[in-house]
């Protein structure tokens, strides 16, 4: 209560009973919204990684999770270019990874990368026995205090767990939504408290029929939690191609998906390369092979039996009609294959020669 009557003034709080006696230490407080202020967002990453809040990475295995955080690390600490062609705000960061993922994986990847790595710290469970420590890591919510040491000691603006169910304190149940609450709440405070962005990295289940975010593994309250929820898809057409989107923003819009593509360097480490223009109708398909109806796709699905909803129509006159409302060829084709469209050539009855084709609906 002190701390409400300092910030916003006396006058200005309303002690409500918590149902525990007249004590204003144990009531709640109401504070009118003219007496608030406003805070500005801000972005590590704009419009991809919010600082002050839980961002999540998801993807199925091998989908590139582990390559896509080395390039985004080795860009932050050299401070270059992110993808998107932002200023990266150069900043030291920790990983949080399992210890058999370091050696194996994670700097080669880094090297790869080029990623200076005298500003990139690894915190693993194992580590963190060390005697130096004098305690071992509790897991969250318990180990918070430790892990805020660990961010304190090396600087870091930006934290990567990788993966996230391993820094959980042993025994929480990750399918129980109070657990899994109860466990990220301190993280949340962490991350709003130092001004950091922290990254998660959750696999997704097998239930393709699901949309992306209701993929992963777990309790809702993952998915609940994170404020921006990035995922990585294979690009059907593309067996080394990636499509990088953005599932959910709760304070912006979502910025416009990217691609990139999985090559090897001279010593055959695998690293990333982002293409210089993303074909929209890539992230559609890449949706779609993952068994989600894109709303474009919906849309020229829909279009499409309205058009033919009166009987054949001439296919010209249809891939007109649909272009005038900015469906892209890519997406009509895939409408005509989702929709079931029969396709009919129509021909003079006295020559038989070719005239048009005629779509309707099978």
């Amino acid at each position: 209560m002190k701390d409400f009557n300092r910030g916003f003034g006396k006058g200005n709080v309303q002690v409500i009973d918590g149902g525990r006696g007249n004590n204003p230490q144990h009531g709640s407080s109401v504070i009118r919204a003219d007496k608030l202020h406003s805070r500005p967002l801000k972005w590590f990453w704009p419009y991809w990684i919010m600082v002050g809040g839980l961002n999540f990475l998801i993807g199925d295995p091998s989908a590139g999770k582990g390559l896509f955080l080395a390039d985004l690390v080795a860009r932050l600490t050299r401070g270059g270019k992110l993808p998107d062609g932002t200023k990266a705000p150069r900043a030291s960061v920790l990983i949080c990874a399992v210890e058999e993922n370091v050696g194996a994986a994670l700097i080669p990847r880094l090297i790869a990368a080029r990623a200076i790595r005298k500003r990139v710290s690894v915190f693993t469970p194992a580590c963190s026995n060390a005697a130096e420590d004098g305690r071992s890591f509790e897991g969250l919510p318990k180990g918070t205090a430790h892990l805020r040491a660990k961010i304190e000691t090396t600087g870091a603006r930006l934290v990567i767990f990788d993966p996230l169910v391993d820094f959980l304190a042993p025994g929480t149940d990750p399918n129980n939504e109070v657990a899994v609450s109860e466990a990220l709440k301190p993280l949340v405070r962490l991350a709003e408290e130092m001004g950091l962005a922290v990254v998660r990295v959750r696999h997704l289940n097998k239930k393709t029929e699901a949309k992306g975010v209701y993929r992963m593994l777990g309790s809702a309250a993952f998915i609940q939690k994170a404020r921006v929820i990035m995922q990585i898809r294979q690009d059907p057409e593309h067996e080394d191609g990636r499509i990088l989107s953005c599932e959910k923003n709760n304070y912006a819009r979502k910025p416009a998906a990217l691609a990139f593509r999985i090559v090897e360097d001279r010593n055959k480490v695998a690293r990333i390369e982002y293409s210089a223009a993303l074909d929209r109708q890539a992230e559609e398909a890449a949706a779609e092979a993952e068994g989600v109806t894109p709303p474009r796709l919906d849309e020229a699905c829909n279009q499409l039996k309205t058009l033919l909803a009166d009987g054949a129509a001439d296919a010209r006159s249809v891939e007109q009609a649909m272009r005038s409302t900015g469906v892209a060829d890519r997406t009509r084709l895939r409408a005509y294959q989702k929709v079931g469209i029969h396709k009919v050539a129509e021909r003079d009855e006295r020559t038989g020669e070719f005239v048009k084709w005629k779509l309707s609906l099978s």
